[in-house]
């Protein structure tokens, strides 16, 4: 949540000047979107081997997510960057120059809209494979595992798919995925992990590759 609550501060489709005056609001979740990618990446990379003894599908399904969003957050980075220098350009520019570069932000600005929900389509389904992927293995109790799918097909639903089919973002059912996917982590640091996965994997009923 920290990038985005930065970027609001000062990302708006004026954002020209207050992009100038506050870069560190920009640079700062730029380096966040990246590290972020890079945990989603890792995750899935180290929890491949657990999952696929359980189901290969949905443990390269979650892989092949993982890998996709980086890429996708990296893009998004930049163009907050590119934001970034539009405005300097701007602070620093005559009155024609204002003109042409205002277009440019309008532009650039509804270019970082579509990289953003684009990648939060492929993040937050890369969550609900996971919790899927969890759930087949038996890693997480049932409960904590529906509410996470649910959450996840609520945020997914009201969200980056309702911007990409040109609809309004419905917020307020996407708020529930935050305290369920920190509900998932928190479970996951006191319960622990590699602890439970053979009496897991005994339970975890095998899927067909």
């Amino acid at each position: 949540m920290l990038p985005y609550i930065l970027l609001n501060q000062v990302v708006s489709p004026d954002f020209l000047e207050s992009a100038a005056r506050n870069p560190g609001h920009l640079r700062a979740p730029a380096l966040l979107f990246l590290f972020g990618a890079a945990v989603t990446l890792a995750i899935s990379i180290a929890a491949y081997p657990v999952l696929r003894q359980s189901s290969h599908r949905l443990a390269l399904c979650s892989l092949a997510l993982g890998v996709a969003n980086f890429p996708l957050q990296v893009v998004e980075g930049g163009m907050v960057l590119s934001m970034l220098s539009l405005g300097q350009q701007y602070a620093g520019a005559g009155a024609a120059d204002r003109a042409m570069l205002q277009v440019v932000a309008a532009a650039a600005f509804g270019a970082r809209r579509w990289a953003h929900y684009t990648q939060l389509f492929t993040v937050v389904s890369w969550i609900f494979v996971l919790y899927a992927a969890l759930w087949r293995a038996g890693l997480i109790p049932r409960v904590l595992a529906v509410v996470g799918l649910v959450t996840c097909a609520l945020q997914i639903t009201g969200v980056p798919l309702q911007a990409l089919l040109g609809y309004p973002v419905v917020m307020e059912i996407a708020v529930p995925l935050g305290p369920a996917y920190a509900g998932l982590g928190l479970w996951l640091i006191v319960k622990g992990f590699s602890e439970r996965r053979e009496a897991a994997l005994d339970r975890a009923v095998p899927l067909r590759a």
